[in-house]
């Protein structure tokens, strides 16, 4: 894979779609913990093993994206809020000075905002959009992202507006 890519043209588009953008088909196989879902990529990802460096996680119905999983720079996310995207290798002040809260799929919502949630040492785990139905957290090692992970509520909100998500 040469070029970068938003995991949000993952979305809706099925197995065979992404394959030809990863130019190789990632395995596909399915786990207990994602019911109703398709995995693409090697189940040995969790211990960095994988031909395209992701896990991207299917639901099997409509290939809606719900969950993602990387430690490559050849993704990236938040591209319609930071010039660029965030990425792998960037460092995290990159995201700390943008106001996410005030954005559409922000929704005022304070809780939305990019923080840091655990830290051990120089190792820390940063979230952001944390009390909407997508959100994404990030894994920093001596202030650059180390791995990025993108995941989906398991709740259906009544009344939650659907139309307005992280990955359109």
């Amino acid at each position: 894979m040469s070029a970068q890519i938003d995991i949000k043209q993952f979305n809706k588009v099925g197995p065979e779609a992404i394959s030809a953008l990863l130019g190789n088909p990632p395995e596909q196989w399915e786990d207990n913990l994602y019911p109703d879902c398709l995995i693409l990529g090697d189940e040995e990802y969790i211990e960095g093993v994988c031909s395209f460096n992701a896990r991207i996680v299917l639901d099997d119905k409509n290939y809606s994206l719900i969950g993602f999983n990387t430690n490559s720079p050849n993704y990236c996310v938040l591209s319609d809020y930071i010039s660029g995207g965030v990425k792998v290798g960037d460092p995290i002040s990159k995201m700390e000075n943008y106001d996410f809260v005030h954005t559409k799929y922000g929704r005022n919502k304070d809780s939305n905002a990019f923080r840091l949630l655990t830290s051990m040492g120089e190792t820390k785990e940063y979230g952001v959009f944390l009390d909407e139905f997508q959100f994404l957290f990030f894994y920093v090692s001596n202030g650059i992202i180390q791995s990025i992970a993108m995941g989906t509520s398991d709740d259906n909100p009544p009344d939650y507006d659907y139309t307005n998500l992280l990955l359109m």
